[in-house]
């Protein structure tokens, strides 16, 4: 038993090894054209500050033998890898757990607690909001340039700029961010208003019966329904399509007209023929580098209650990784940050954690 409770004593996390000094893209979350960028902006702030700041996505912390918080982690894994000048304290680790869904960045022991609610913002506020709709690689990237900028004052490429390039550099990209932001919530706008002042023009004009010639008349929703089917009925309740009917006060002759919703998920229903059908979609298994994921999507039809069950397969992570000599590549480089290994930082445990 003494022996049984020693073996269990001594158990402990075994911590990923890196093989680059600046991205370790294990989970497969960065686009291996976009990991080079990375890679080239943590390089310069190494080269211009002597910040080391490494870069490392994982699937789960469970799969090193980690069972709790990130922050234990995160901090016995940044001085397992001896991140930063040993003298200076002063490394950066940016760290995901894309399965545990929670992140963390973890700081040297020389910056104390100062950056502690600044990490926290720049978590909440552009890395987590990227993350909850997929885009791992943007809130990668902004959330790095924007811990660079606490840190050091300067944005990448802007170390040892003047104070009138970088106020040049400032308003460049304040005009970026104005046509990005104009043309992104301009653009649906204009056609969504578009798009409706047509439909109205169209369903407004007048009609003229087919049969006699005489000018119908468009009945009012309460008076619609009369004319409707069940399955047209349930097309409008649910916002999948809109019905108009028009009618003719000599012959009694009804026109009804059908324009589809302009967002809206439901699809035609192969066995009543109606837009009544919603699908959902449940993962069983999540891809992996090496294996498919699978998963099924259920189609009920909310007008004749028919329903489906189709499988289908999710493709493996795509190998994100660059080659072997690309990843060794910088430590040939001529540059003052071509060190293999890190400079034997270690943290204390300041900075911030979030999860999404």
């Amino acid at each position: 038993m003494l022996l049984l409770f020693a073996s269990a004593g001594q158990a402990q996390t075994i911590y990923p090894d890196y093989e680059d000094l600046y991205v370790n893209d294990y989970a497969g979350l960065i686009p291996n054209s976009w990991e080079s960028r990375l890679r080239y902006r943590l390089e310069e702030l190494n080269d211009a500050r002597g910040i080391e700041f490494t870069i490392l996505t994982i699937n789960r912390m469970s799969d090193y033998g980690h069972d709790g918080a990130i922050e234990p982690f995160a901090t016995d894994l940044f001085n397992e890898w001896g991140i930063g000048n040993a003298d200076t304290n002063d490394g950066i680790l940016l760290l995901v757990s894309r399965r545990d869904r929670k992140l963390r960045i973890e700081l040297g022991a020389g910056y104390g607690t100062e950056y502690n609610a600044e990490m926290k913002r720049i978590i909440d506020t552009t890395i987590t909001p990227a993350f909850r709709e997929d885009a791992y690689y943007t809130g990668i990237d902004e959330g790095m340039i924007k811990i660079i900028q606490a840190v050091t004052g300067r944005y990448p490429g802007e170390y040892d700029a003047n104070l009138l390039t970088r106020m040049l550099n400032a308003t460049g990209r304040f005009v970026a961010m104005a046509f990005w932001w104009i043309l992104g919530i301009g653009t649906p706008f204009g056609l969504y208003f578009g798009t409706k002042a047509y439909r109205h023009h169209k369903r407004t004009k007048p009609r003229i019966c087919r049969i006699d010639g005489s000018k119908m008349y468009w009945l009012t929703e309460e008076e619609e329904d009369a004319f409707l089917s069940q399955g047209q009925i349930i097309e409008e309740r649910i916002k999948a399509m809109d019905h108009d009917v028009w009618a003719c006060r000599q012959c009694d002759h009804v026109r009804v007209e059908a324009y589809p919703a302009l967002f809206n998920s439901h699809k035609v229903c192969p066995s009543c023929s109606y837009k009544t059908q919603y699908i959902t979609k449940i993962t069983d298994t999540y891809p992996t580098r090496t294996s498919q994921g699978h998963g099924r999507a259920y189609a009920l039809c909310k007008n004749c209650d028919h329903e489906t069950v189709t499988t289908f397969i999710i493709p493996k992570i795509e190998d994100q990784k660059v080659s072997s000599n690309s990843s060794s590549s910088f430590s040939s480089s001529s540059s003052g940050s071509s060190s293999s290994s890190f400079g034997g930082g270690s943290s204390s445990g300041g900075g911030a954690s979030g999860s999404w």
